[in-house]
């Protein structure tokens, strides 16, 4: 669903809603960092790989979010109102990092989290 909110809100012709009142670069950071993380949790989530391997596979998804970034931009190309920026690809990319460095923070806790049930319980 974020997904579809998210291209929606960039294919659609006039200006934002209202309620949207960010400045464009902080938009594409967010919604970038969101729709990093949420695709790891959701289908590359290591729960039972160690630490070294979450690094070996978030170029994948990595990969599969710049180049929906950059079909929203061609698509933006067609759309009244919008503009196609080679500089959106930049923040865009931008938050995809800020995604990983997240959900690797995210790991780094969960993992601190079991060794510490672990050692309670033994």
């Amino acid at each position: 669903m974020p997904l579809v909110i998210c291209t929606y809100l960039a294919l659609m012709p006039g200006p934002y809603p209202d309620a949207i009142q960010l400045p464009d670069v902080v938009l594409h950071v967010l919604a970038f960092t969101y729709l990093m993380a949420a695709l790891v949790l959701a289908h590359f989530d290591t729960d039972r790989n160690p630490l070294t391997l979450t690094f070996r596979i978030l170029w994948i998804p990595a990969t599969w979010m710049f180049f929906y970034s950059v079909a929203l931009e061609v698509a933006q190309a067609f759309t009244p109102d919008r503009r196609a920026e080679i500089l959106d690809l930049l923040w865009d990319t931008i938050g995809i990092g800020v995604g990983q460095v997240c959900y690797w923070g995210y790991v780094r806790i969960r993992s601190a989290q079991i060794n510490r049930n672990h050692l309670n319980d033994g």
